[in-house]
Order: C-alpha cells, then sequence, then structure tokens
C-alpha cells in the first residue's frame, strides 16, 4: 500500500505541474521541459551513485527516505517557490524516486518464496500502475477542491503516510527476526 502511495505520489509531476509552471511563470511550458530534461539527467548520474552508497542499509529504510524526500520535494511546491527551487525541489523528490526503485522489488523478490514472485511482481505492477493511472483524475479532483498548492499539501501527506507505514513494516519485522529461535549448539 506504501508503494502505491508513493506511485501516487511521484505521477503527481506529470499532471500538475505543467499547469502550475504555466500559471506561475512566463513560458511554462519549456520551463516544464527544462524540468524533465534534469529529471532525465539525475536519474542517469544519481541512479549509480545511489546504488553504490545505499546498498549497506535495509530497503524500508530506504523506502522510509524516499517517501521523506517526496514529503519535503513535493511539499515544498505548495509554497509556489521561485524558479531556482524547483530545481532543487525536483532533485529532492527525484533522488527519493531513484533510491525506491533501487531498493523495493528487490526487498520483496528477497522475502516471496520463489514459486510466488511472479505472481507478487503481477499484483505490485497492477497496484502500481493503477495508481498512475488514477493520479491525474484525483489531483483533478483535488486542484478543483483546494487549488494546485492544495494538491502539493495532500500529495506531502500522503507521502508522509507512507513513511510511517514503512517505517511501522521495518519494526515490525525487526520484532519477527528476534522473535525466531535461535539453533542449539552444534546444529
Amino acid at each position: 500500500i506504501a508503494m502505491a502511495f508513493q506511485a501516487l505520489v511521484y505521477s503527481q509531476f506529470g499532471f500538475p505541474l505543467p499547469l502550475h509552471l504555466v500559471r506561475l511563470f512566463d513560458e511554462g511550458a519549456r520551463r516544464f521541459s527544462q524540468v524533465l530534461s534534469f529529471i532525465a539527467a539525475l536519474v542517469l548520474i544519481l541512479t549509480p551513485i545511489f546504488t553504490r552508497f545505499t546498498e549497506k542499509y535495509h530497503a524500508l529504510g530506504m523506502s522510509a527516505l524516499a517517501s521523506l524526500l517526496y514529503v519535503i520535494g513535493f511539499g515544498a511546491l505548495a509554497l509556489e517557490p521561485v524558479w531556482g527551487i524547483y530545481f532543487a525541489m525536483t532533485a529532492v523528490w527525484t533522488s527519493g524516486e531513484i533510491i525506491a526503485v533501487i531498493h523495493q522489488m528487490g526487498y520483496f523478490s528477497r522475502l516471496i518464496p520463489g514459486n510466488y514472485r511472479g505472481q507478487f511482481n503481477s499484483y505490485a505492477t497492477i497496484l502500481q500502475q493503477g495508481a498512475h493511472i488514477s493520479a491525474p483524475a484525483l489531483g483533478g479532483l483535488i486542484i478543483a477542491a483546494g487549488g494546485i498548492p492544495g494538491l502539493w499539501l495532500t500529495v506531502s501527506a500522503l507521502a508522509g503516510f507512507s513513511v510511517l507505514v514503512f517505517l511501522l513494516l521495518g519494526r515490525f519485522e525487526d520484532r519477527l527476526r528476534y522473535k525466531q529461535p535461535k539453533p542449539a549448539a552444534g546444529e
């Protein structure tokens, strides 16, 4: 569920962000294309770096960090910052997406027995794609009710909820790990 919330949050950059940029700045379409190019460059540059430097950390902690970066990056857009801040916030939430992609599916693949992995991956994909599909419609409803800044605050709150879910899941997993019986000496 937290992964679906992450997908719903991340998908918002494709629909309301261009609307927001057009409303706030001259040449909003050109500025949105600059943001997209910046995202592409960030993904190419940061993915190997984040892969290397985050591999020793637990996937649930990294997923919580990814959601926290969404909270900061998308939440700051509600303040309608100056143009340069958009690039900084784009770097923040794109870093969150990179971290999420690096850690989540591998984590779940390790948990799921081999004979169920395909089934789980298909369900996870359906859930995430459902979030991507519904994101523009839900975003439009939120914009109609509270404006674009209201949307950024709402998706930031959803990302905050996913932070909590990932942290609670990590805590639950730790408790399960510590409750398992230890093997007897010589086994």
